[in-house]
């Protein structure tokens, strides 16, 4: 199986190297594996970062040569950045972590999306303020 190019990398499936026989790394527009299969997930990039889950669970992005810029952490979910965001859940809310992987909004909403133009749409808890 193949993701959608973007950023001069598509996420790709091997049925190899892993527990469950599955795993995910990324192809160059040539085809070749540019970034090794050891992902339970892989995403397509965004901002130059590509989003992946390893095998323990945990989330974690990676530079178009398959280096961590931001290491595995627990996480609940994870969203591909924008705007220099990535939109993450930990313990049932929603917050945004920055490039170097620092919480730059809590999580503390019940919903959110991802941030466009320098703005998010946000959903606090009901009868609290964000």
């Amino acid at each position: 199986m193949v993701g959608l190019f973007s950023e001069g990398r598509a996420p790709v499936q091997a049925r190899r190297g892993s527990p469950s026989g599955v795993s995910w790394g990324y192809a160059d527009p040539g085809g070749r594996l540019a970034v090794p299969a050891v992902h339970t997930a892989a995403f397509p990039f965004s901002e130059g970062l590509g989003l992946v889950r390893d095998f323990a669970g945990r989330w974690g992005w990676v530079t178009p040569s398959g280096d961590w810029a931001i290491s595995p952490m627990w996480l609940e979910e994870a969203r591909p950045f924008s705007d220099g965001r990535a939109l993450v859940k930990l313990n049932g809310r929603w917050g945004y972590l920055d490039r170097a992987g620092h919480l730059a909004i809590p999580p503390r909403y019940v919903r959110a999306e991802a941030f466009s133009e320098g703005l998010a749409v946000t959903a606090a808890p009901v009868g609290r303020r964000p």
